[in-house]
């Protein structure tokens, strides 16, 4: 299930929290991560680099995770690689900015 031209349900959108609590435990979790780095920019772009896999044909089984009230196994391993993949992303191409003010830029968008 994605969203479509439906109408976002409750357990729709209690999916969607699930999924960047998960998020935001693994990268905190991660071996990579440095707190002195911005948590929510990488969670915020890991989870639109799934939401956007899902354009090109992928899914997200909100229903299940409404189910389990937990994310999922294949999906917690796509959010470990996407989260890992934003982190490097923001790190490799910020230089001296901040992550925060880097990730506003929109011309970095389609980078990820």
């Amino acid at each position: 299930m994605f969203f479509g031209k439906t109408k976002t349900t409750l357990s729709v959108r209690i999916s969607l929290a699930i999924l960047f609590q998960q998020t935001d435990y693994l990268v905190s979790h991660s071996t990579w991560f440095n707190p002195g780095r911005s948590k929510k920019v990488i969670v915020t772009y890991a989870i639109s680099k799934v939401l956007f896999d899902c354009l090109e044909g992928k899914t997200i089984d909100f229903d299940l995770i409404w189910r389990q009230q937990n994310v999922y196994p294949e999906l917690i391993n796509a959010l470990e690689i996407s989260t890992s993949e934003a982190n490097s992303f923001l790190v490799d191409n910020s230089e001296n900015m901040l992550s925060i003010e880097f990730a506003k830029k929109t011309s970095i968008m389609g980078g990820l």
